[in-house]
């Protein structure tokens, strides 16, 4: 159905499947509708994301470096942290230090 020059599409929504009529050619209705639907590689980039904030393997060496970047590592915190995991303040110190170099290849990575 055309109006003017401006012409009515009729579309079924790709994403609930409900029909409905629009005068742009984007196949999703105004329920379901995101800016991902406007920018290609936006989805697929906010699940990737998304699974980085997910990824263990990714949060938990950035935690430690950014509370010890913060100071949160101090004698008597590394003292006590040694005494509760049953290990010697060096082996402490070791697990910041791994946790750093894992963190500097992650950043390097992204």
């Amino acid at each position: 159905m055309a109006k003017g020059n401006m012409s009515v599409f009729d579309h079924k929504c790709r994403k609930c499947g409900c029909q409905f009529s629009s005068r742009d050619r984007i196949p999703v209705c105004s329920e379901c509708f995101t800016d991902s639907d406007l920018i290609p590689g936006l989805e697929e980039e906010e699940a990737l994301a998304a699974s980085k904030w997910e990824d263990n393997s990714i949060q938990f060496p950035r935690l430690i470096e950014e509370a010890q970047a913060a100071g949160a590592f101090t004698k008597e915190v590394i003292n006590d942290m040694a005494e509760s995991m049953d290990l010697q303040t060096h082996e402490v110190h070791e697990l910041l230090e791994r946790a750093r170099v894992k963190w500097e290849k992650i950043k390097e990575s992204l």
